[in-house]
């Protein structure tokens, strides 16, 4: 902060209500910039307050503090000396001024409302892991921005906590040190979702021969029905038609064959557990 403060012209002091009026009022009647000036200078207290109580952790401070000085002399050049105090209404335009600057430095842009969202989110959390030494749940911290009116929804809350956490990594970026002829980028080394994995298809193959095993050992007809029901997505009335008779009692032979293939399986998955347990 000192270095900012070596910056301005003479030591910064607060005014008094009267003494901002006339100062506004010199400037807005009589177009004295000098007065502009000094308005500027000494309510810079106010801009580097709220930049170290509100946004220390989201940049270089000089920055933050350059971003809300831009901000106060808009809220004073729009400042009605009639209406309200300069303090309150200035605050609003430094505030604005130094999301607007973080959110337009960020690797990834945020729509407004989410942007303040994600603010409000990292601040609880700062002051959540301060009192109890820990991060809180996102359940918790939907309930708190609830209470806060912060509109925001549930399934949000992890999304704008990964942004309020900056965890943002070029998928360009070099892994490998030294002269590698072929380095690693992070972009290499990331999963493609799309294909199945070995194991995950190894398994299916294994459940569906097994199941496939246990069908084969029950009777003909309520073979057919689990085929028909769970492969070909038939209703109950349609298979009915097909072995004359009602759907009603289709429904009982599909209970009866599923839980024979139940205890099938069971039996099956048993033995085998035993044998690997054997081994």
């Amino acid at each position: 902060m000192k270095i900012f403060s070596y910056q301005l012209p003479y030591k910064p002091t607060v005014l008094t209500f009267d003494e901002t009026i006339e100062l506004i009022d010199d400037y807005k009647i009589n177009g004295n910039y000098e007065a502009f000036n000094k308005l500027i200078v000494h309510n810079s207290l106010l801009v580097i307050s709220i930049v170290n109580n509100e946004f220390k952790s989201y940049g270089d401070l000089n920055d933050l503090i350059s971003a809300g000085m831009i901000g106060l002399i808009k809220g004073i050049d729009r400042f009605d000396s009639t209406r309200g105090v300069l303090s309150k209404y200035a605050s609003y335009w430094i505030k604005q001024q130094i999301r607007m600057y973080i959110n337009n430095n960020r690797h990834i842009r945020l729509p407004t409302l989410a942007f303040r969202g994600m603010m409000h989110i990292k601040k609880y959390m700062a002051q959540y892991t301060k009192k109890y030494n820990r991060e809180p749940s996102n359940a918790q911290i939907y309930k708190a921005m609830k209470a806060k009116g912060v509109g925001i929804t549930r399934n949000s809350v992890s999304l704008l906590k990964f942004h309020g956490l900056g965890a943002v990594t070029s998928l360009d970026q070099c892994l490998t040190s030294g002269r590698d002829s072929n380095p690693t980028t992070a972009l290499d080394i990331q999963p493609d979702n799309h294909v199945a994995k070995p194991y995950t298809e190894l398994v299916k193959c294994e459940d569906t021969a097994l199941v496939r095993q246990c069908l084969n050992t029950l009777p003909f007809k309520e073979q057919i029905i689990l085929v028909e029901r769970f492969y070909n997505n038939k209703t109950l009335a349609h298979i009915g038609r097909v072995f004359g008779i009602s759907h009603e009692r289709i429904r009982q032979l599909q209970e009866r064959a599923l839980k024979r293939l139940k205890r099938l399986l069971k039996r099956d998955f048993e033995c085998y557990e035993r044998n690997n347990y054997n081994r």
